[in-house]
């Protein structure tokens, strides 16, 4: 689980789930989309989806599904998501 706002702290959080399973098991970070805190814009979940990959995530789960936009959607898409 990596909700936040801040796409440095999904990188960082990245690194470090990576590091700890030392490539034993895949990690597809969760991200939030929406929580009770907030919502993400979906730049901001491009955004974070691009850095976390980059990081060495080889997916991603988003929370919570309804939240989840058609705008969302055809972003993804277009990155190959």
């Amino acid at each position: 689980m990596n909700y936040t706002n801040s796409t440095e702290m999904a990188a960082r959080r990245t690194v470090n789930h990576v590091a700890s399973v030392k490539g034993h098991c895949p990690v597809w970070e969760g991200l939030g989309k929406r929580s009770a805190d907030s919502t993400t814009s979906t730049q901001t979940l491009i955004d974070q989806t691009k850095s976390v990959l980059k990081e060495g995530a080889q997916g991603i789960v988003i929370f919570s599904y309804p939240a989840v936009t058609d705008e969302d959607m055809n972003a993804l898409e277009a990155l190959g998501i």
